[in-house]
């Protein structure tokens, strides 16, 4: 038996019959956690790239869509050491419904290449769902990398 549904289940049974929550907080039903259409913008071959295959690690950068600077001053730093160790690494965003930004984001990830877009909406609030989501797409695509997971805040000094 998978222990991990079942306290899922449980922990979602007693989130919406008995908790007695203010009306701004949102109750992720188990359907929305556990959905499985959740990519919106992909990157499929990301860790079969040939020139990646002797790492076993993809660096997932967690940001926000509109954290255009962020990501710019990650590439601008510690990315670049990143980059020459032949290192597989995404940049992790959750969905918008700001029209503009979603053309700003597709025109970065086309200069770019390293977008990766999920169904759940980018906010606070949905942190845990982000995160659930690189989960199950680095099972899926990447299941032989260990995951370094990151804010696009963070510095890491990849030379050690």
């Amino acid at each position: 038996m998978n222990y991990a549904f079942l306290i899922l289940t449980i922990i979602v049974s007693i989130q919406e019959f008995y908790a007695k929550l203010p009306d701004y907080v949102h109750v992720h039903t188990f359907e929305e956690i556990i959905e499985t259409n959740y990519v919106l913008l992909d990157k499929l071959n990301i860790c079969d790239d040939p020139k990646n295959m002797n790492n076993r690690i993809l660096i997932a950068i967690k940001t926000a869509a509109n954290n255009y600077i962020q990501r710019q001053i990650v590439r601008q730093t510690w990315l670049i050491e990143v980059k020459e160790h032949h290192i597989p690494y995404v940049f992790v965003l959750g969905s918008t419904n700001d029209e503009k930004l979603i053309d700003e984001i597709l025109d970065e990830d086309n200069i770019y290449n390293d977008l990766l877009i999920g169904k759940p909406v980018d906010n606070y609030y949905n942190l845990t769902l982000k995160a659930m989501f690189i989960f199950a797409w680095t099972k899926v695509h990447c299941p032989n990398r260990w995951l370094f997971y990151v804010d696009d805040d963070t510095i890491i000094n990849a030379q050690q």
